[in-house]
């Protein structure tokens, strides 16, 4: 474009008409020098790379650091026109061709591993099981087993996250000196990829994802790539930005909130939205029990689901990776922590949908124990029971409470250095309903959560009265009792045998009262006498006793 444009200056300055005015070749003359300008070293070409002079620059420190031969600083100071190399105003640019730049090997980075993690070196060593801190180079394979994850950062600071049974190779890692710019290209032949990458600097910036199917090629975005087993299928979703999805027939831009498929030799579908979030309606964000359970709502178009778990302090950490049909989901043992659900709907193409993120945290350690007596709603007949549970080994001790609610928020009783699985209280409790319940306390003095809330009444039988006098005369009988009580009543029975088959006399009465009855005929009488309490529970009988009612000629009747 500039070379045109120095021909038509040329042509226009030389050449004139004869008779023509001289201000028409110098107005061109004029709009041209303008236009050469303006297309000075600012304006690049696509394959150009932009360089802002700093203070101290000059293009033989420029070459050194960032061409690839130093001869090359007098080309760049022919392309940029510089009548000074020595002298460079600070924030001008200045124009440097992609290929002219240094390339140095990178590497990526193994930031977070969880599960099965397999490395295979490109040199051909023997496959490693992986840790953090472990780097990859070009060649290199990095496998994930059933339950695998992998997180890999790259030079520029872009993340990604291979999936369970994947499988991805290093196909290129290279920055361009300290330019910032950086090539990575990575090949996934199975599985599935989550990347987060970095806004690219400059042109020869470059992240690539190829499948069998497809390349997805970004400049900064939030996508995900997936690779069938079985066939030759690439799947993906976009999240933020655009990703250039390229088939072997063409290929399509991808912007947030879309998918594509690609099969080997066809060019990728139109962009099909992704389905929404599922919202989940288990809000709960507190667990003290395992197993856990999740439900989140089921969308019509959904024909499966992705259900990840991410520990909350580490975004990189994925502990669990399933896909399931249903939508709801048990976890069936999680250590004490704080973490993240990550719910997503796939659809019928096998597009993964939009996230749902519910963050919870796990507090169920010491597991709490399992209570045994008195069970549930029982009636108790002591003030002092015995409580029993079953515990859990490496235990430091048992916390127990008793309270007058559910709640707890009258307790009435606790201990919190139980050393055995039961408790007996020192004290009586009170004849009313009572609530208990039990937590484990770990070594460190801290108790987990507690068990089960049971409920229990106490209820105490009255004690067996005893007759203070029963006394007789010509007409009456008087029965007396040695003690009384205001919420109890007496039951009084008399009979002619002691199996008591043949009642003469059944009264109950107040306990504050004394029985007055009529005499009885001459006999041989067995009585005897309980005490029944304001639920209309009765004491045991009294031993039996025997009356003798004598005849009325008889003198002084005496109790026997």
């Amino acid at each position: 474009m500039r070379g045109s444009m120095k021909t038509m200056t040329s042509n226009t300055v030389s050449i004139r008409k004869p008779g023509a005015a001289a201000s028409w070749p110098l107005a061109w003359l004029v709009i041209c020098i303008n236009i050469l300008l303006l297309a000075g070293p600012g304006t690049a070409n696509a394959d150009d790379w932009l360089y802002t002079v700093r203070p101290g620059d000059n293009l033989s420190t420029i070459s050194s650091k960032y061409l690839t031969k130093k001869k090359q600083a007098a080309d760049l100071r022919k392309l940029n026109r510089i009548t000074n190399p020595s002298e460079l105003q600070p924030g001008s640019k200045i124009r440097i061709p992609i290929t002219w730049l240094k390339q140095q090997p990178s590497s990526s980075h193994l930031v977070q591993v969880q599960g099965e993690v397999i490395i295979i070196r490109a040199a051909g060593e023997q496959p490693e099981s992986v840790n953090d801190e472990i780097r990859l180079y070009v060649g290199d394979t990095i496998t994930t087993g059933a339950n695998g994850t992998a997180t890999l950062e790259f030079a520029d600071k872009s993340r990604l996250l291979i999936q369970p049974d994947s499988e991805l190779v290093m196909d290129t890692l290279s920055t361009f000196g300290d330019s910032g710019m950086v090539d990575t290209r990575l090949r996934l032949p199975a599985g599935r990829v989550e990347t987060q990458v970095t806004p690219k600097k400059g042109p020869a910036s470059r992240f690539e994802i190829t499948t069998p199917a497809a390349v997805a090629a970004v400049r900064g975005t939030d996508f995900r790539v997936g690779a069938d087993h079985d066939q030759a299928i690439s799947r993906s979703e976009v999240l933020e930005g655009k990703v250039k999805i390229k088939g072997a027939q063409g290929d399509r831009d991808i912007p947030a909130g879309f998918g594509t498929v690609t099969k080997a030799g066809a060019p990728p579908i139109a962009p099909k939205k992704l389905l929404a979030a599922p919202l989940t309606t288990n809000t709960r964000n507190h667990f003290n029990a395992i197993p856990i359970s999740f439900e989140w709502q089921a969308l019509k178009l959904a024909t499966a689901y992705r259900v990840q778990i991410y520990a909350a302090d580490n975004a990189d950490k994925l502990l669990m990776d399933k896909q399931i049909k249903l939508n709801r989901f048990e976890l069936a043992d999680l250590q004490d922590n704080d973490y993240i659900l990550r719910v997503r709907a796939i659809d019928d193409l096998g597009l993964e949908g939009l996230n749902q993120d519910h963050s919870f945290k796990v507090d169920a350690r010491p597991f709490p124990p399992v209570l045994n007596s008195p069970e549930d709603n029982s009636l108790l007949r002591q003030q002092r029971p015995v409580f029993k549970w079953s515990g859990q080994q490496n235990v430091g001790a048992y916390f127990l409470q008793i309270a007058t609610d559910r709640d707890f928020k009258t307790i009435i009783l606790q201990s919190d250095k139980i050393n055995g699985l039961e408790y007996s209280p020192a004290t009586a409790l009170p004849d009313q309903p009572l609530y208990w319940r039990v937590a484990a306390v770990d070594h460190s003095t801290q108790h987990g959560p507690f068990s089960d809330t049971k409920q229990f009444s106490i209820r105490v039988l009255p004690d067996t009265p005893s007759i203070k006098a029963l006394t007789y005369d010509s007409q009456n009988m008087n029965v007396s009792w040695t003690e009384s009580r205001q919420d109890q009543r007496y039951h009084f029975q008399m009979a002619t045998d002691e199996n008591f088959e043949n009642i003469v006399i059944n009264k109950k009465i107040k306990a504050t009262d004394s029985l007055a009855l009529k005499r009885p005929q001459s006999n041989i009488y067995y009585y005897r006498t309980r005490a029944i309490n304001s639920h209309g529970e009765a004491s045991p009988f009294s031993q039996l006793k025997i009356l003798h009612v004598k005849p009325l000629n008889y003198n002084n009747p005496k109790l026997r």
